[in-house]
């Protein structure tokens, strides 16, 4: 959570779900529904840094998917 408060107003208002979802990989991975539908996979240590790459991303889509930013940046429309 302590994360999460760094991130600008807007940016919190965003997001509408933050789900803990560790797998194999990441054991601080995190999944963030957002308002706009898109999902977010990204770990928790990293959301303050990360996160705020997000709006500058998805400015350029034109589809809704799944954004990586586990490591580097990754995104893939839903089917």
């Amino acid at each position: 959570m302590s994360e999460f408060g760094k991130l600008s107003t807007p940016l919190r208002h965003a997001v509408s779900e933050i789900v803990w979802s560790p797998d194999a990989q990441n054991a601080q991975r995190l999944k963030l529904y957002m308002n706009d539908g898109n999902q977010v996979l990204i770990s928790a240590d990293d959301l303050s840094k990360k996160l705020r790459y997000y709006p500058g991303m998805v400015a350029q889509l034109d589809k809704p998917g799944q954004a990586d930013l586990q490591v580097g940046a990754y995104f893939t429309p839903y089917q």
